[in-house]
């Protein structure tokens, strides 16, 4: 073969690089076009790298951590985690950040005629604010506890679905009561009202519902806040650590049945349980042992949260 000159080989390194990188051809066939043995190609193309000829981006999102996510999964049986690798300034950040994520997701899972079930949480408004930049299906979306406030008093679930509801695509069930009422007795004449009984009855036919995670040690619920004092003793006592929805559960992931269940108006343990898709929304290093407890109740199938409390839940076994 002839000594070629550098520019004839850079030339004949960019040319081998347009045909692999740009043209799909093989080493081989690339060989037998310039009349060189393929492990020569291979060393162009390598060359080609080297130089700076050729520069191979990766377009992909940067803010999630992949191998935390597949850490999870595999830890807690997922069928998929998203951890936000990038730090937050602040819990304002953080809040918007993770709803940016879990909207994006949203995106992705959620097709014409899903029905879309939604508790309530500051981050899930913040989930529902970011997916108005969404291309969202047409799919139904139901509220799925009565009406309780986050602990900052800002939103209630009420104005999460209704949220939702605003954009043209979604129609909206939302459910005009409260979470506790005074007695069962009132509970039965609520459930049985119109039109609570139109967004009750949409429970059972849920197919993807969005959920936050609230946590009792330290307290971080608007379901705490919303019980009475007497009853979130009982809860702790029986080893109340995280809620989905109204149904508190202890450590194992072992539902605990609240004193004043029969005046809840809400989705049950059994109703989450049957429904295809259960995406949790929660972070923060106060709540691992909370979000680390959800995922043993056999509920939550999809985790977003962030880096920090992957970490944590991936390297502690308890706390």
């Amino acid at each position: 073969m002839e000594v070629r000159s550098r520019p004839r080989e850079r030339a004949l390194t960019a040319y081998i690089a347009r045909r692999f990188y740009l043209d799909g051809r093989n080493k081989s066939q690339i060989a037998d076009e310039v009349n060189l043995s393929r492990f020569k190609v291979a060393r162009l193309l390598d060359e080609a790298q080297r130089l700076g000829i050729v520069r191979i981006e990766v377009d992909g999102p940067t803010d999630v951590d992949v191998e935390l996510a597949a850490g999870l999964e595999r830890r807690f049986g997922l069928s998929d985690a998203l951890v936000l690798a990038r730090p937050p300034g602040d819990d304002g950040d953080l809040l918007r950040l993770l709803g940016e994520l879990a909207a994006a997701h949203l995106q992705e899972v959620l097709s014409d005629e899903d029905v879309l079930g939604v508790s309530w949480g500051r981050v899930l408004d913040a989930t529902a604010t970011a997916a108005a930049a969404q291309d969202l299906a047409r799919i139904t979306a139901i509220q799925l506890v009565g009406g309780v406030r986050t602990p900052d008093g800002a939103r209630s679930s009420l104005d999460t679905v209704q949220r939702l509801g605003r954009f043209g695509a979604v129609t909206a069930y939302p459910l005009h009561a409260p979470l506790v009422v005074d007695d069962p007795g009132v509970a039965r004449s609520v459930r049985g009202t119109s039109p609570v009984v139109d967004t009750l009855e949409w429970f059972d036919r849920l197919t993807v519902a969005l959920v936050g995670i609230g946590s009792w040690n330290p307290p971080s619920s608007s379901l705490h806040l919303a019980l009475p004092e007497d009853d979130r003793d009982d809860l702790l006592a029986a080893g109340a650590v995280c809620d989905i929805c109204a149904s508190v559960f202890d450590d194992d992931g072992q539902e605990i049945e609240p004193p004043i269940a029969q005046r809840l108006i809400a989705i049950s343990a059994a109703q989450l349980r049957a429904i295809p898709r259960v995406i949790g929304v929660a972070a923060g290093a106060s709540k691992a042992r909370a979000i680390r407890a959800a995922l043993r109740t056999g509920i939550v199938d999809t985790l977003v949260t962030d880096a920090p409390t992957a970490t944590l839940m991936l390297t502690h076994d308890e706390g």
